[in-house]
């Protein structure tokens, strides 16, 4: 029988460079919107800046954080009985 190599961390998110993909969106928004506008260097600083605080406070979170933030904004649906996760109070 030959050995199989198990992945260590078989739910992480993809790396890109030395941050989780869902870390790089924001440096990927600021680098566009500075090619955008023909201030690529001035967006370089900004991009860096709210990338490195975006994985500080990811980091700092608990895992599901995003999630948890996007059920509680009412950006996404909670599930079938609760459409609205905006919704503070449910009156029965």
């Amino acid at each position: 029988m030959n050995e199989i190599a198990i992945p260590r961390y078989v739910d992480s998110q993809p790396q890109l460079f030395f941050w989780e993909l869902d870390e790089f969106v924001p440096f990927v928004f600021f680098v566009g919107m500075g090619i955008m506008t023909g201030a690529l260097t001035a967006m370089l600083l900004p991009a860096f800046g709210i990338t490195y605080v975006f994985a500080r406070f990811k980091g700092n979170s608990l895992d599901g954080v995003l999630l948890h933030l996007g059920y509680w904004s009412g950006g996404m649906p909670m599930n079938s009985v609760f459409k609205n996760g905006a919704v503070r109070r449910y009156e029965s």
